[in-house]
């Protein structure tokens, strides 16, 4: 699954800019069931800093942003009804592919013309960015 993404400039956010603060045009976005034990793994392991998260009363991960040296990747637990499935699951993947672009339009007319399926269509979202997410 690819999501298609144009972040906002900090100073006005109805104006969007092609790639936010700390990021690089592609950021991987895991899906894994015990998401808490990942981020501690990622931490331990890799030495990552944790820069975000958010989690259900019940403790599962919503969101998370880790820093791996000059990188970023996201992850959640999996959740029903999500596009992200579990990789047991037949057909589908526990990975995304976060992809900035200076011009997403056009980046988007481009995957939907090569087939991509639209799980989402693109707009601009509430959080200030551009976002659509195909497979």
């Amino acid at each position: 699954m690819i999501m298609a993404k144009k972040a906002r400039k900090k100073k006005n956010p109805n104006k969007f800019g092609p790639i936010p603060t700390g990021f690089h045009t592609v950021t991987p976005y895991l899906a894994i069931n015990g998401a808490v034990q990942a981020v501690d793994w990622y931490k331990n392991v890799f030495g990552a800093k944790e820069m975000e998260r958010e989690q259900t009363p019940d403790g599962k991960v919503i969101h998370a942003r880790l820093k791996v040296g000059d990188s970023i990747i996201m992850l959640s637990d999996i959740f029903p009804g999500s596009a992200v499935k579990n990789p047991l699951e037949p057909g589908r993947s526990p990975v995304t592919l976060h992809v900035y672009s200076k011009n997403v339009d056009e980046l988007w007319k481009r995957a939907v013309e090569a087939d991509a399926k639209v799980d989402m269509q693109l707009d601009d979202m509430f959080w200030g960015e551009r976002y659509g997410a195909n497979h």
